[in-house]
């Protein structure tokens, strides 16, 4: 009886994690540095507060987090608006937002300007792994 009841309460504890909590929020370029050169794939959003398709985006980024395994891809944001964000914005020439650039193993291999639908990005993520 002690095990089943301790695995009700596991299980009701594993639902109750937040999937936001392993979204990295990018807040310097060393952040962003360390984030694209681990050994996984890391898709990296642009993204703005004011910005209606971004809110979209940030949505979808916990589904996708929930989808794939936390060792194998990583998912970061950076706030263009913040002073940090901003700077990396212009060094990897972000105009559009949102915008996602997909890293593996620390290289540039896909970049994506603007919203898609959450089933391309998957598409996108798995063509990486």
């Amino acid at each position: 009886m002690k095990k089943l009841v301790l695995s009700l309460m596991l299980l009701c504890l594993g639902s109750m994690i937040d999937s936001n909590a392993r979204i990295v929020e990018i807040t310097s370029k060393n952040a962003f540095d360390q984030e694209i050169a681990q050994e996984q794939v890391t898709v990296v959003a642009f993204w703005a507060d004011w910005c209606g398709p971004c809110k979209l985006m940030l949505h979808m980024l916990p589904e996708l987090n929930d989808k794939f395994d936390y060792d194998a891809v990583c998912f970061a944001k950076c706030d263009v608006d913040a002073s940090y964000g901003a700077e990396l914005a212009q060094l990897y020439n972000v105009i559009d937002l949102p915008t996602f650039l997909f890293y593996k193993d620390g290289v540039l291999e896909k970049r994506v300007n603007g919203l898609i639908p959450q089933e391309e990005l998957e598409e996108i993520i798995m063509s990486l792994l």
